[in-house]
């Protein structure tokens, strides 16, 4: 079915405005993207959202992407936020985008991108958290979540820095496991001091 319709890319664009409060500050930003020729990576960003100390970013093109193939029938966006001022975490976003598009593997909670910190030029994170992990998101209540387009729907996922025992652990023991083990103690992804959910 190819990439979405101007109509939709225009609802698309709508619909994410939206999930935002009145008065919340949104820019927006765009990246090259460097494994398709031409086209270019959309970011959405939204300061002091969904709380006051948190930045959301969230992707905005990556619905262009058909998944049909895949048995998949609709598209997915990416969303992140993250405790500290800097624009520049949103590149983990970018980065696991570039993944995607570039593999055309099909993104779903559970799949982790390995050292895409370190892809995106983020010495420090990568030290500590140097994988990118997408789960559904859990940060934002309805909004990021899905968005119904003319003909399409459009699924967020929440792109997380992952520390290596955290990868580790997937690995071994699958995503569902992990996903149990978050339910004890809450998820705390979005902090960019967490320790490490197998240490907590």
């Amino acid at each position: 079915m190819g990439r979405l319709q101007d109509k939709e890319v225009d609802e698309l664009a709508d619909a994410m405005e939206a999930f935002a409060p009145s008065g919340t500050d949104i820019s927006f930003a765009s990246y090259e993207c460097v494994s398709e020729r031409g086209r270019r990576i959309g970011i959405m960003r939204l300061a002091q959202y969904p709380r006051p100390e948190l930045r959301t970013c969230a992707s905005f093109g990556l619905a262009h992407n058909d998944w049909t193939a895949k048995s998949f029938p609709d598209r997915v966006e990416l969303v992140q936020a993250w405790n500290d001022e800097s624009l520049e975490y949103e590149r983990l976003t970018v980065t696991v985008a570039e993944a995607i598009i570039g593999s055309g593997s099909l993104p779903k909670p559970g799949v982790i991108y390995e050292n895409a910190a370190v892809a995106a030029r983020l010495p420090a994170l990568a030290k500590r958290m140097p994988h990118a992990l997408l789960l559904f998101p859990y940060l934002w209540d309805d909004a990021f979540e899905q968005v119904k387009l003319s003909n399409h729907r459009v699924w967020f996922l929440q792109v997380v820095p992952l520390f290596d025992d955290e990868k580790a652990y997937i690995e071994r023991n699958g995503f569902k496991t992990f996903e149990e083990l978050l339910g004890y103690d809450g998820a705390h992804f979005h902090k960019l001091d967490r320790v490490s959910h197998l240490s907590m």
